[in-house]
């Protein structure tokens, strides 16, 4: 039984992420001040899995200041396509600057559609299974 739910566990459990993630993003959009910053480095990392699928992964730093104070830190949230010394407008966190976001509320609305289109469609491929007697 355990093993003919378990794909859709997974599917409905990537919908909800996605889902509190997009809400994460809205929240720090509206809530967290806006900073220029400039891209100080952007590291990438190469990963193969077993059948040899490339995957690529990039950590983004940025330089801003806050209250006469510099930070140099990742990037959280980070557009891609990012190279060493863009300018972009960030936002941090006023009780923590040294926390600092590529969010927006647009991509936190993205991230919201998706994960209610994941989660409709895995009910609903959960809803044929269950009419076919599977």
């Amino acid at each position: 039984m355990l093993k003919k739910l378990l794909p859709l566990i997974i599917i409905l459990a990537f919908g909800i992420i996605m889902i509190s993630i997009g809400g994460v993003n809205i929240s720090q959009a509206n809530k967290f001040p806006e900073v220029s910053a400039v891209v100080t480095k952007v590291d990438v990392d190469v990963s193969y899995d077993a059948d040899g699928t490339r995957t690529e992964s990039e950590t983004v730093f940025v330089e801003y200041t806050v209250d006469n104070q510099k930070y140099d830190e990742e990037l959280n949230y980070a557009p891609t396509g990012l190279t060493e010394n863009d300018k972009i407008t960030v936002r941090y966190n006023p009780e923590k600057p040294e926390y600092v976001t590529g969010a927006t509320s647009k991509s936190g609305v993205v991230k919201i559609i998706i994960g209610a289109v994941v989660i409709v469609a895995g009910l609903g491929l959960a809803v044929i299974r269950r009419l076919r007697g599977q």
